[in-house]
C-alpha cells in the first residue's frame, strides 16, 4: 500500500448462503486540487476542457441542472459541471413511451430521436442536438425500489399533461443558441475518462 492510499476491512453476511465475507477496499488518491482554483473538469485536456466550459457558458449545464434537481430532490449533487460529466459518461439509449415520443417530435420537430437516460435524467436529442433534459420519471411514470430486492418497478404513470408541464417551465426547453452535438459531448466525456487509465 503507497501513501496515498487507504485501506478498509469490513465483514458482511451473504444474503444467498449467509456465509461471512471480508470485503477489503482501498481508496488511492490520485491527485488533489487547490480548493482556490475551478475543479470542475479536472482532468480533461484543454480541447474537451473548451467543449464544456462553451457549455456550461450557453446554459445548458443550468438546464441539465433543473432536470437533475428534480430527479434527485435532496440527493442532488452540488458541483453540477462534474455530475453533467457522469451524467455523460453513464448515459445509455432507452425506449420510452409512444406518447411521450411522439410529443417530443411535435414540440421539437421532426428528425432522427434519440432518448438517452442517466442517473435519473433524461436528455431528449433530435438530430444529435440537445433540445431538452427531463426527469426519467416524468416521461415513464414513477418507480420504487422493492423491499425484497434492488430492482425498481413502475409505481405509477406517466402522463402527456405531465411532459407539457415539464416542458413549459422556464429554462427547461433549450434555444437555438444552446444547441449542441450530444455525440460530440458525450466523446469529449468518454475520451478524458480513457486518458485516465
Amino acid at each position: 500500500m503507497n501513501n496515498n492510499s487507504t485501506e478498509k476491512h469490513r465483514g458482511i453476511e451473504c444474503p444467498h448462503c449467509h456465509n461471512q465475507i471480508r470485503v477489503t477496499a482501498r481508496l488511492d488518491i490520485i491527485s488533489a486540487v487547490l480548493s482556490g482554483e475551478d475543479a470542475s473538469f479536472v482532468g480533461l485536456e484543454e480541447k474537451e476542457r473548451a467543449v464544456f466550459k462553451n457549455a456550461k457558458d450557453i446554459g445548458l449545464i443550468d438546464a441539465f441542472a433543473i432536470g437533475v434537481s428534480y430527479a434527485k430532490g435532496l440527493d442532488a449533487p452540488r458541483n453540477m459541471e462534474a455530475y453533467f460529466l457522469t451524467f455523460l459518461r453513464t448515459a445509455n439509449a432507452r425506449r420510452i413511451p409512444r406518447f411521450a415520443m411522439g410529443y417530443f417530435l411535435e414540440t421539437f420537430g421532426n428528425g432522427e430521436f434519440q432518448f438517452w437516460q442517466g442517473q435519473g435524467t433524461g436528455a431528449i436529442i433530435i438530430d444529435d442536438v440537445v433540445r431538452a433534459f427531463i426527469p426519467l420519471e416524468v416521461v415513464i411514470g414513477p418507480t420504487a425500489k422493492s423491499t425484497d430486492n434492488l430492482e425498481r418497478t413502475r409505481v405509477g404513470d406517466a402522463t402527456r399533461e405531465g411532459i407539457e408541464e415539464w416542458i413549459g417551465r422556464e429554462g427547461v426547453k433549450l434555444t437555438r443558441d444552446q444547441f449542441v452535438s450530444f455525440s460530440r459531448l458525450r466523446k469529449c466525456a468518454l475520451d478524458s475518462l480513457l486518458t485516465k487509465i
